[in-house]
């Protein structure tokens, strides 16, 4: 009898619908292993026994035949979304972003693999780059709720807060919902709009059941309030609602009635509820994740470029970056300089670090350090005095203490040339 391609791989569907699954995967690897069976359905059978394998909970088996089907069809933009997925469930992040970052490039109007990219950058912390994902979207479905918000969250995190403050109010204008509004009060909050924040939060608070995305956002705001107390209660209560709440979200509201109780001055309350949020936290190091934004970071600002790339016009000296390791004394350094009259102690900022993911990608894709437009340099460099000087008033000098700003000395350099190191 002829050999049917075509015919095994339909039986071979209609076993895996029919939930035979082993008459599926025994025709599907039968059909991929044919050498006379066309490149197409070979492809199609190793994608039927990914499937089978993925049911089964063989998530390594299920990677095998799919990167199997890569090496015949590595033009097709699906195996590369599965494979992520895959990657992605297997804990395997980065990787997982690299294979959906190929189906973007592939297939840059699939709102679906934009969608999931953009939730694995924001896992990575790469916000430029979710951020560039949502706007890929939206560039399809301009009111799409989903990456209305996650773009504004996204402009949130890279320290562009009064982009973000009109993002999550147009996420608003589409559909009223509680993390649009908290996104919103952070914005302000960052703003130093306080009373403004306040009056567009209160109402959602008297509202039931507590919303988690709302009390996060009454936490960073009470102490500014004297609301404290308020906070504290609210928090509370959305603890006492446990099985409405993920993982995440009770770590997140731990972390915060942490920060508040010691605001309160009941440290032992404080350490109660960090030391759970702390056992909560995953315990593996991303070693591979940190070598290779390492690898990117030594290729980007080699000696040689670094000295001959362009800087911002701006040389404000203002900025005095206090390096060192935890525990090695930034605090008191901080202090001390701060207890002058005419210096602000802002802290730890996270902004350099945002700022910092922004310019490595976009030297990448300019090709190196001297590639960059200087225009984006005073960008980064206004958005950075912006969040370092918000509170800062007149002060002539302004500290900010992030032990880990030495891994962003050279953005500090091209962004803050008038900075000082300490």
């Amino acid at each position: 009898m002829k050999p049917d391609p075509a015919g095994r791989l339909a039986r071979a569907k209609e076993a895996l619908a029919g939930g035979r699954t082993r008459e599926a995967l025994r025709l599907a690897q039968e059909l991929a292993a044919s050498p006379a069976a066309p490149q197409e359905l070979r492809v199609e059978a190793l994608c039927l026994e990914a499937e089978v394998h993925r049911r089964l909970g063989r998530p390594a088996e299920a990677l095998a035949a799919l990167e199997q089907a890569l090496a015949l069809a590595p033009e097709r933009p699906a195996l590369h979304y599965w494979r992520g997925r895959l990657l992605d469930g297997m804990g395997r992040i980065r990787e997982a972003s690299e294979a959906l970052e190929q189906a973007c490039r592939l297939a840059p109007r699939w709102a679906e693999a934009h969608s999931w990219a953009g939730h694995l950058c924001a896992r990575l912390g790469d916000h430029p780059r979710r951020l560039a994902h949502q706007e890929a979207i939206l560039r399809m479905r301009p009111t799409d709720r989903a990456a209305l918000y996650n773009r504004a969250s996204a402009l949130l995190a890279t320290t562009r807060v009064e982009e973000a403050l009109a993002a999550f109010r147009q996420a608003r204008s589409v559909e009223e919902r509680p993390e649009y509004v908290a996104g919103e009060v952070t914005a302000l909050l960052q703003l130093g709009r306080h009373e403004e924040a306040w009056r567009l939060l209160q109402p959602w608070l008297s509202a039931a059941p507590p919303q988690h995305s709302l009390g996060i956002a009454f936490a960073d705001l009470a102490p500014r309030l004297g609301r404290v107390e308020e906070a504290i209660a609210y928090l509370r209560g959305l603890l006492d609602r446990e099985a409405a709440l993920n993982d995440i979200q009770r770590q997140s509201l731990h972390f915060a009635l942490g920060r508040l109780y010691d605001r309160a001055g009941n440290p032992d309350r404080a350490f109660l509820h960090l030391h759970t949020a702390n056992e909560m936290a995953p315990r593996a190091f991303p070693a591979a994740g940190w070598e290779r934004f390492l690898e990117r970071t030594l290729a980007v600002f080699p000696p040689e470029a670094a000295a001959q790339a362009p800087r911002a016009r701006r040389r404000d000296p203002r900025p005095v970056l206090i390096l060192g390791m935890p525990r090695s004394g930034t605090s008191l350094v901080e202090q001390i300089l701060a207890s002058h009259p005419r210096v602000h102690g802002a802290g730890e900022l996270h902004a350099l670090e945002r700022l910092g993911l922004e310019l490595l990608e976009r030297a990448e894709e300019a090709g190196g350090l001297s590639g960059l437009p200087v225009e984006l340099l005073d960008g980064l460099a206004e958005r950075y005095l912006a969040k370092a000087g918000r509170e800062a008033g007149p002060a002539a000098r302004i500290t900010d203490k992030m032990p880990t700003n030495f891994l962003w000395l050279g953005t500090a350099m091209l962004a803050l040339p008038g900075a000082r190191v300490v």
